[in-house]
């Protein structure tokens, strides 16, 4: 007797509110779906941000077409004979970020990384400056292959300030999503090239991230003096910050890339990093990349890439943020935007869960009637 109830209760209510569940039921499901897409948007988790989504890569490219998509940037710069500004902002959702690159010959070679992680507060969360001022010839007198300033013996140092350098050129790749900027000593013995894209590309069997500036440092026919010594590359951080030295890289954990080091300054919550390939080209050949212990100092802190000697050298680092880029939510994340979208009290979760529960109940009914017609 109570089955039979029942059974006519739920025929009359189908009969009379079917039309309003079906709205119901729409109603529900974009908000769901509105909700997902905010919490992609605003999560910086950065963990295995992967990990979660479909794997569907249309483009074959190696990266998620979802996740591509929410991670896009919108560039925009400027050139001018002697400097580039780059302003490198997320392409959509409500809380935008900014990265912001200037690149200056002036005296050395001068990059400049600023973060805001919200262009509505106008505050700047983290700057990272560095320059590139000097190249040495050395003989490694303890055969270790890195350059120490206390016991190696410098043959001669040609200073970047003392080299002339043709005005900045540009151009751009892959329909216009990807940037190449250009900086060549007139001698070309020192050049470097700027790479930066409004999604993730493939370079050098490297996924290079949207979030990071991509560089790749020649030099020429360097003029040797001996042939038994090495180059160092100097490099110094500008400012009272203090730099780590990590051996392993952000994108060394996530599987973009393999067998890099870097140097990380964190502020504010926010990761900068100055990572580079613990390997190079040298007369096309590949050769390992060594690296000097940091050297602080009132001025900053140093440090030196120690090459082979060559006659072509190419060596690939790159600047950036780490962490920010968007992953998805976990379901507990999007039950919580709802209630927040709702505007419900905190037993918001106990409402959403029962009233999902019923949507799904009637849905299983209204598909039993139909079969039954």
């Amino acid at each position: 007797m109570e089955d039979y109830r029942l059974n006519y209760f739920l025929k009359i209510f189908l009969q009379k509110y079917k039309s309003g569940l079906v709205i119901l039921f729409i109603i529900l499901f974009f908000s769901l779906h509105l909700t997902q897409i905010q919490a992609f948007l605003q999560s910086n988790d950065g963990e295995d941000e992967e990990d979660e989504f479909n794997n569907i890569d249309e483009d074959y490219d190696g990266i998620d077409d979802q996740y591509e998509e929410i991670n896009k940037r919108q560039i925009q710069f400027e050139v001018g004979a002697t400097e580039i500004s780059i302003e490198s902002r997320l392409k959509s959702g409500e809380k935008q970020d900014e990265i912001h690159f200037v690149i200056k010959i002036e005296d050395e070679i001068r990059i400049n990384m600023e973060y805001e992680s919200d262009l509505g507060t106008s505050e700047i969360d983290l700057e990272l400056k560095l320059k590139f001022f000097t190249l040495l010839e050395y003989l490694d007198v303890n055969l270790d292959g890195i350059f120490t300033k206390s016991i190696d013996s410098v043959v001669q140092e040609i200073a970047i300030e003392s080299l002339d350098f043709f005005p900045i050129s540009y151009s751009t790749l892959n329909n216009n999503s990807l940037y190449l900027f250009n900086i060549t000593s007139i001698n070309s013995l020192f050049s470097i090239q700027f790479y930066i894209a409004s999604e993730f590309f493939m370079m050098n069997n490297v996924t290079n991230t949207p979030t990071q500036l991509k560089l790749d440092i020649a030099l020429r026919n360097f003029p040797f003096v001996q042939n038994d010594t090495q180059i160092a590359l100097g490099i110094q951080f500008e400012g009272e910050n203090e730099y780590e030295l990590n051996e392993e890289t952000e994108d060394e954990k996530q599987g973009r890339s393999q067998g890099e080091s870097e140097v990380e300054l964190f502020q504010n919550n926010f990761t900068g990093f100055f990572s580079w390939s613990e390997s190079l080209y040298v007369n096309d050949l590949v050769q390992k990349v060594n690296i000097s212990a940091l050297d602080i100092s009132e001025e900053g802190t140093e440090l030196y890439f120690s090459y082979p000697h060559g006659s072509k050298l190419l060596h690939d680092p790159k600047l950036g943020v780490a962490g920010i880029l968007l992953s998805p939510p976990s379901p507990t994340e999007i039950i919580q935007q709802l209630v927040s979208l709702l505007q419900l009290p905190k037993e918001g979760y106990l409402f959403v869960m029962t009233l999902i529960t019923l949507v799904v109940i009637a849905g299983i009914l209204l598909f039993r009637k139909n079969k039954n017609n």
